[in-house]
């Protein structure tokens, strides 16, 4: 939908530069107060250029400039709400926009602005059952929560009669209950959105919300939408819902995320830190896990991934407590997906092709890895993985990267199924002092001149197999098991015969 730049190198830094905007169906915008953890502080020259289907847009509070011609050629453009002060605005900004077209400043006019026709927009106020109040504002028929004013104990209606009229509750609005002392909200049925921090607090504070009813309605939850909610331990996802935001329940202190299959999408670090979180369920429609979803969850031991699932993003589940994996259908695995993960013991592994950089750098405890389809290793991929003792690769693997196994101290042997692949610098450095490569000898053309490690040919049996034994040797172990049992049979009757006797 957008396009955008970052930039800052701390909280206190970071921005995001709307630069571009694809448009959709949309016709009343509210566009996004922040961007993957970046708030949305500037809009670009021709951001939203000739967006001919917009009829209005709310500009989030942050937003400090908007460059030249951003809204030019919006023709059906008719309002511009700004929810913050007056930023600083570039040459031609709203230019061929709707006739009649009107600049909404909250509470008061900007003083001495002229380029285009300004008025003042006050949002309404509600009280709701619990004695709960808030704002909110009227778009397209349509209502939006905007900001808490007091309680502790919100109800959020379906609807709410103003002049006359009962108007549908739609949406709880950006920021709406950020850095509020709320407990406990319920949501009614008919509410659709959470927008971005709508329920989040300061990074290095808590929310005090403990309780939230969502409504079976519910389609989205926005980016950090409920971030350092610290008193939150459980939430009830309805199957309405469709779109998890990044880091929506990031340092929550949720014990159980369990996501319904009705959900497609899910953003990068959802639950990144919720150092309580024990178990979760993924939905069967997500095709892949995004990057850090439950890094440092060191309590989480266990996740099943379906088969539509086939890639897991970078630091997904960094220094998490899984203990073992059955990685379905999933054949990329990026950059330190799994690093730290030091309970983890066996990986399967079947349909993986690549790995990334450091995937499972410091699984301390790994001891197998089954691989069937692996084409890729990257760098430092196995790095420190000290209780691996030997591993087995399938003829698919055509590279082998730089460190990849270094430091695995335990690791005596590497088999080979196929011809030679690239292999870098270093890939199995501080390995045991005894450390072999085994190739097959159908292979030995491809392995001539390998130096870098003591090798060796391979008949194709490993350790604790059985598969190298010969047809001679099975048919005598057969045949001494067959005697074994005979004699035992005949000492049994022997001994019967003999408790007869007088």
């Amino acid at each position: 939908m957008y396009e955008y730049k970052t930039e800052g190198i701390s909280a206190e830094t970071y921005r995001a530069t709307i630069t571009g905007y694809t448009e959709g169906s949309e016709e009343f915008l509210a566009i996004q107060t922040g961007i993957e953890g970046y708030p949305v502080k500037a809009i670009g020259p021709n951001a939203f250029q000739n967006s001919t289907l917009l009829e209005a847009v709310i500009i989030p509070e942050r937003v400090d400039s908007i460059g030249d011609y951003a809204f030019a050629g919006c023709s059906s453009l008719k309002a511009a709400y700004f929810i913050g002060e007056m930023p600083d605005m570039g040459n031609g900004v709203f230019d061929n926009a709707a006739s009649g077209f009107t600049i909404y400043c909250l509470n008061e006019v900007w003083n001495g602005y002229n380029d285009y026709k300004t008025d003042v927009w006050s949002p309404y106020v509600y009280t709701d059952s619990t004695g709960g109040s808030y704002s909110y504002y009227i778009l397209n028929d349509e209502i939006t929560i905007f900001r808490h004013i007091s309680g502790e104990n919100i109800s959020i209606p379906s609807s709410i009669e103003n002049n006359g009229r009962n108007y549908p509750v739609i949406s709880i609005g950006p920021e709406s209950f950020y850095k509020c002392n709320v407990k406990t909200v319920t949501i009614a049925d008919g509410i659709e959105r959470i927008e971005d921090r709508a329920f989040s607090w300061e990074h290095d504070e808590g929310s005090a919300l403990d309780s939230i009813t969502f409504s079976n309605t519910l389609k989205s939850i926005g980016d950090e939408a409920f971030r350092n909610c610290k008193s939150l331990r459980s939430v009830n996802l309805p199957e309405s819902l469709r779109y998890i935001g990044f880091e929506a329940f990031r340092d929550s202190s949720l014990v159980s995320a369990y996501i319904p299959d009705s959900v497609s999408y899910v953003g990068g670090g959802a639950f990144y830190c919720c150092y309580d979180l024990k178990s979760a369920k993924l939905s069967r429609s997500m095709t892949e896990i995004p990057e850090r979803m439950f890094g440092y969850c060191a309590l989480l031991t266990s996740i099943d991934f379906s088969d539509r699932i086939t890639a897991v993003g970078s630091s997904a589940f960094y220094k998490c407590g899984l203990t073992s994996l059955d990685l379905n259908e999933i054949e990329t695995i990026e950059r330190e997906a799994f690093y730290g993960c030091t309970n983890l013991r066996f990986v399967d592994a079947d349909e993986v092709r690549t790995i990334g950089n450091e995937a499972f750098y410091d699984c301390t405890s790994l001891k197998y890895v089954s691989f069937d389809e692996i084409e890729s290793i990257s760098y430092r991929a196995f790095g420190k993985c000290t209780s691996w003792d030997y591993v087995v690769f399938s003829e698919s693997l055509r590279y082998l990267g730089e460190d990849s196994f270094r430091g695995c101290t335990s690791m005596s042997d590497a088999y080979f199924e196929g011809p030679m692949p690239v292999i870098g610098d270093n890939a199995f450095k501080n390995a045991d002092e005894d450390f072999a490569v085994h190739y097959l000898k159908s292979n030995s053309a491809s392995w001539s001149g390998f130096d870098a490690y003591n090798s060796a040919v391979w008949d194709g049996s490993l350790p604790n197999d059985n598969s190298g034994i010969n047809n001679s040797m099975m048919i005598l172990i057969a045949a001494i098991a067959v005697l074994i049992v005979l004699i035992v049979s005949v000492l049994i009757l022997f001994k019967k015969k003999k408790g007869r006797s007088p």
